[in-house]
């Protein structure tokens, strides 16, 4: 007798979804199932108290299935504890197999589509439809990121929600539906990674100071280590002579500049650590660099260290020169 009552649940739910609930009668469902009328209100005394079982069903496998993630069973204002102990975690899991439970199950995806169907034709209808699948879904999400402290919830709840009440359509007339299965699955796991990530940052924004923090050492020992790492690792290149650029006024004549860079030889040859002299003036015979007369370059050659006088470095050379 329980199998028979069962039968008729689904087969009327079935029909329901394909037709609308006002186009099916009792004699429509007892003819599919092969039976009298009289021997379907043995079990069901009209339509009616067929439907209200499935309503009864609906909403006792809705409250099964949020406790097997670890989700309230209710609102926010009737079990506020429970909500303290959700997570995003919990949550994306929860809509992935929602997802799936209100396209594939053999109980819950005939019921969307009757509600679908019959939405704009009874009132009735029109609220099963916004309490199982619009603002019930909105509404529910939005408690729980209210709870996990995320500002403008119902905002976050929509962008949340949008992909899944879209898809559930998309679902209905596609060829490769798991396609669209893997479809709600990544916008979900998206839209998880971006919530975790705005959490952690309002995490941060609560205690900055043990942010920024560790932050200023961190500035600190790399400013220490500058001054030190290069000495380490690339001593001072010292190859034993000095670069010297002089720039003349503009437009002098070649012969003052040749007169001028004889005359820096002179005086650079006059310091006892000099070994030699070298002046360029203009650009070089390549012609690499774009100098005009007026730039001359000279390079000075010095003598071993050992033979200067006893103290003197070679930063106190380029001082005197």
């Amino acid at each position: 007798m329980g199998q028979t009552k069962e039968k008729i649940l689904i087969t009327a739910l079935e029909l329901f979804a394909q037709n609308g609930y006002e186009a099916v009668s009792v004699s429509d469902i007892a003819g599919q199932l092969g039976i009298t009328k009289g021997a379907l209100y043995k079990h069901y005394t009209n339509k009616r108290a067929i439907f209200d079982c499935i309503i009864a069903r609906m909403e006792q496998q809705d409250m099964e299935r949020a406790g097997e993630f670890a989700l309230p069973e209710g609102i926010l204002a009737q079990m506020p504890e429970k909500y303290c102990h959700t997570s995003l975690e919990h949550l994306t899991a929860y809509s992935k197999e929602q997802f799936r439970y209100w396209t594939q199950d053999p109980f819950a995806a005939p019921f969307r589509r009757m509600l679908t169907l019959e939405q704009y034709r009874s009132d009735e209808m029109a609220r099963l439809y916004q309490q199982y699948l619009a603002a019930g879904p909105l509404g529910y999400v939005t408690d729980l990121l209210d709870s996990l402290g995320f500002d403008h919830p119902r905002q976050r709840a929509a962008v949340f929600y949008a992909p899944m009440f879209l898809l559930y359509n998309v679902y209905d007339g596609a060829e490769d539906k798991e396609a669209v299965v893997a479809l709600a699955d990544d916008c979900l796991e998206r839209e998880l990674q971006r919530l975790t990530g705005e959490q952690e940052i309002e995490r941060i924004m609560e205690r900055p100071k043990q942010v920024i923090a560790p932050l200023v050492l961190i500035l600190i020992g790399a400013g220490v280590l500058s001054y030190t790492v290069g000495k380490d690792f690339l001593p001072p290149l010292d190859e034993g002579s000095i670069w010297i650029q002089v720039q003349l006024p503009p437009g002098i004549s070649i012969e003052k500049s040749k007169a001028m860079g004889a005359e820096l030889r002179k005086t650079l040859s006059e310091f006892e650590e000099v070994s030699y002299v070298m002046t360029q003036v203009g650009r070089d015979d390549e012609g690499a660099e774009a100098f005009s007369l007026s730039h001359v370059e000279c390079g000075v050659g010095l003598k071993p260290y050992s033979t200067w006088k006893f103290g003197k470095s070679k930063a106190d050379l380029i001082e005197e020169m």
